[in-house]
């Protein structure tokens, strides 16, 4: 479909390098903005992501970037569509280059996070898709320059990768603060949902099982995006 309707905002994404998918609605309903003022969403696609936090937070201020321009000129145009125009700015630059005057005290990202495979034909969904247009180590170097002290850093990556990006993250300084582990169906883990920050301390842990025995959206889910999906799915 060119565009997917939320409850209260519209995403046009005709010719996106990326659909919104589950990916996109599990990371933005998770992530926490209460008491946020400035946000950077890294590669935003059709901004989705970045209208999904908006939406919990309307006063944040939020950047979000992306290195494909057609991704860049769909999420202004969702952006100015939505009611938060006024809180989300589009901005088409190589995050690797990507330069601010300010610190953020809130970053998330849906990542290209396929290390391994062929890469896809067309050059804009392997650069959304595959980790070597925004290597795994790089963009948390970046990230970890651009966070505030108490700032709070969200990312989404399949399950097998998990325990050598917390190593990683752990050891620039970034620690593990929520751990979800995220199932297709039960006990069928594949993709986690990991929140860190600059403070070591106990790490808030959490499963959610996506679709049940049947193939249908578990209460669970539905609750969790209830604000995204309205009533019913």
């Amino acid at each position: 479909m060119s565009t997917f309707h939320f409850k209260e905002f519209s995403v046009n994404q005709l010719n996106a390098s990326m659909k919104v998918g589950t990916d996109a609605m599990l990371l933005g309903a998770l992530i926490d903005a209460s008491g946020k003022n400035t946000a950077l969403d890294i590669g935003t696609g059709t901004g989705v992501l970045s209208l999904m936090v908006a939406q919990k937070n309307p006063l944040l201020q939020i950047e979000a970037v992306d290195i494909d321009k057609v991704n860049v000129e769909l999420a202004s145009t969702n952006f100015q569509s939505s009611r938060f125009s006024s809180s989300l700015k589009a901005i088409h630059a190589d995050f690797l280059e990507y330069s601010s005057i300010t610190k953020f005290d809130l970053i998330f990202t849906n990542p290209p996070y396929y290390e391994d495979g062929l890469l896809n034909p067309d050059d804009r969904k392997a650069n959304a898709r595959h980790e070597q247009s925004l290597p795994i180590e790089k963009l948390i170097d970046k990230s970890i320059s651009l966070l505030k002290d108490n700032g709070d850093f969200w990312i989404i990556m399949p399950s097998i990768n998990k325990d050598k990006w917390i190593s990683f993250s752990e050891r620039k300084g970034l620690f593990l603060k929520r751990l979800h582990l995220i199932e297709g169906k039960k006990s069928v883990l594949n993709r986690v949902v990991l929140n860190f920050n600059f403070h070591s301390g106990n790490i808030i842990e959490e499963t959610i099982t996506i679709r049940d025995s049947e193939n249908n959206y578990t209460d669970q889910y539905k609750a969790l995006t209830k604000d995204y999906h309205g009533v019913k799915l």
